[in-house]
């Protein structure tokens, strides 16, 4: 794609917008953005949703960046968290892509989730392992995949759907955000008899393949699943983290059984097993078919991150 074509970005003003916005602008590309707030220059805030008009949104634009999206709801049941999750994630992303394809977009970037998978088989996980979400989140992002793919085959449109583990970096927020601040405040975390292993994304890393996606004189359409290309168990998070924020790692040696026996008493194992579990990622798809190398090592990267937030702290 040509530098001076235009890349639409919905989602700028969320964690990973925030950092990938940026980054395009300094690979050379031409942006326009869309958020769930208006921040600054030609951001609009449209809402994703199945109504919204997205023709001024599209004018002029060649390829589209899809992050916008619900992502957590506190409070619901499941049939009325499922139904807000289809109707931003699905439905919505569905008429942004619909409209994408009629205003002649060329290729649209869709960011998924590893959750479309639903639980971990026991070894890597790769894109012939058969989707089976378990969250209205993971079913609301799978539903919007298969939108996707009968719309490509319909209009020709390239679609590259990234399913993406947790990403983190400076100013990561949900459990990575929860994970950093609960180091910043020194609280012990009883994390060190855990021996398991994670994939992760770093905001750096994502940003590269994207920007890659975009500048590739071919599109890359499908669905891939991504990651750092290192595992790390959680203590060598916490480790990375501390360090980057110039702390010592309070990790008390809590047998794992304890830890899982406290947590059904106190109604919180399935916290437990997204900070301790296993979820691996085999993202060889996605590096053969871009050439690619995530560029930033994912101890640099988690170093990072904790030396950001330690400066911000400042």
């Amino acid at each position: 794609m040509a530098r001076n074509e235009l890349v639409l970005l919905t989602g700028a003003t969320g964690f990973i917008g925030s950092h990938l916005g940026p980054a395009l602008v300094a690979r050379g590309l031409q942006l326009r953005t869309s958020g769930h707030t208006r921040s600054s220059g030609e951001t609009l805030a449209l809402p994703i949703a199945p109504r919204t008009d997205f023709t001024r949104l599209l004018d002029g634009v060649s390829a589209v960046v899809h992050l916008a999206g619900r992502a957590h709801i506190a409070d619901r049941s499941d049939v009325a968290a499922l139904q807000a999750f289809r109707h931003v994630n699905t439905e919505g992303t569905k008429a942004l892509a619909e409209a994408a394809a009629k205003a002649g977009v060329e290729r649209f970037i869709f960011a998924s989730s590893v959750a479309v998978h639903g639980s971990w088989p026991g070894r890597p996980l790769r894109e012939t392992d058969a989707p089976a979400p378990a969250t209205p989140y993971g079913i609301s992002k799978y539903e919007a995949e298969i939108a996707l793919q009968a719309l490509a085959a319909r209009t020709g449109m390239a679609i590259t759907t990234l399913r993406l583990p947790l990403v983190y970096g400076p100013g990561a927020v949900g459990r990575m955000g929860q994970l950093v601040g609960a180091i910043a405040r020194g609280l012990p975390l009883p994390l060190g008899s855990v021996r398991n292993a994670r994939s992760l994304l770093g905001i750096g890393n994502l940003s590269d393949l994207i920007a890659r996606l975009i500048e590739c004189p071919e599109p890359i359409a499908g669905q891939f699943l991504v990651s750092d290309g290192q595992d790390v168990s959680t203590p060598e998070i916490v480790a990375a983290l501390a360090q980057g924020m110039q702390q010592r790692a309070r990790m008390p040696a809590v047998p794992v059984p304890v830890l899982r026996a406290f947590a059904r008493i106190s109604g919180k194992a399935e916290l437990l097993d997204k900070l301790i579990g296993n979820l691996t990622i085999d993202a060889t798809s996605i590096r053969d078919a871009l050439s690619w190398q995530p560029p930033i090592p994912v101890h640099q990267g988690l170093v990072e991150t904790g030396r950001a937030h330690a400066s911000f702290r400042r």
